[in-house]
C-alpha cells in the first residue's frame, strides 16, 4: 500500500519535472515513467527490509539516482540536441542527467522526511 508521504513525493517529483520538461513530451514521459519505477522499487524494498528501514532508505536513495541518472541520460539521447529558445537542451548529458536525478530525489528527500509516514 502507498503511504501518504510516497504519494506526496511523487507528485512533487512528477510537477517538477512537468515544469522542467514541459516543452518536451518525449523526456517528461521518460523521466516520469522512470522515475515511478524507481519509487515503486524503492517503496518495495523499504517494505521487505523495514527492520533496517534507515539503510535501506539511504542505500536506495543513492540507488534511485544512479538508476534514474543512466536511464535520463541513455534514453534521453533519443532526441536530438536542439536548443530552443529560453528551454532546457533537449538532449541529457551525463552532468545534467546526474544533476537532475539527485535534484529531484534530494528535494523529494527533504520533503518526504518533513512529513508523517
Amino acid at each position: 500500500m502507498l503511504s501518504s508521504t510516497i504519494l506526496w513525493t511523487l507528485l512533487l517529483e512528477l510537477s517538477l519535472l512537468l515544469a522542467i520538461f514541459r516543452f518536451d513530451r518525449w523526456l517528461f514521459g521518460v523521466c516520469a515513467t522512470l522515475n515511478l519505477l524507481t519509487q515503486l522499487g524503492l517503496l518495495l524494498a523499504l517494505n521487505l527490509f523495514y527492520p533496517h528501514y534507515w539503510p535501506t532508505l539511504l542505500v536506495g536513495e543513492v540507488l534511485v539516482v544512479l538508476v534514474e541518472a543512466a536511464g535520463y541520460m541513455l534514453l534521453g539521447r533519443r532526441v536530438q540536441p536542439i536548443r530552443r529558445r529560453n528551454s532546457v537542451p533537449q538532449m541529457l548529458y551525463p552532468r545534467h542527467a546526474l544533476l537532475l536525478s539527485l535534484g529531484l530525489n534530494g528535494f523529494s528527500f527533504m520533503v518526504g522526511l518533513a512529513l508523517p509516514y
